[in-house]
């Protein structure tokens, strides 16, 4: 049987459960860097874009809200300041991309998806954009 979150949590109990889970193979391990943000495997990246396009496709649609909150008319919304510190930490070579975990991540309610900052061929920082 396909060890899946669900059935880890419901066997073992949470705290048991996440030690399985990610120990279990089944899926792929993300990095913690020294900054205390996550980096995700290169095989989630998905499409290479400039900074500029990342900041137009993650700029929230303006609504009611965006009149009386400040941070929904900037890019990635109320992620921006993740956005600014991503932003400040590129240097000549460095690609930016988005990135998606596996269908069975999202099924099991351990999607990630968002934009990545890659050097030499690493993720070195990463802007998380929508998780289940």
């Amino acid at each position: 049987m396909l060890l899946t979150r669900r059935r880890v949590i419901a066997a073992a109990g949470s705290s048991l459960a996440a030690k399985a889970f990610f120990n279990s193979g089944s899926v792929v391990k993300s990095q913690t860097l020294s900054s205390g943000y996550y980096v995700f495997p290169l095989a989630w990246l998905e499409e290479r874009i400039s900074i500029e396009e990342a900041e137009r496709r993650f700029t929230p649609m303006p609504d009611d809200r965006s009149s009386y909150v400040p941070q929904l008319r900037k890019p990635f919304g109320f992620r921006n300041a993740r956005r600014e510190e991503l932003k400040a930490r590129v240097q000549v070579g460095d690609e930016i991309w988005t990135f998606r975990s596996p269908p069975e991540t999202w099924e099991d309610l351990a999607g990630r998806a968002g934009v990545a900052l890659v050097r030499e061929n690493k993720m070195i920082d990463a802007v998380v954009t929508a998780m289940n």
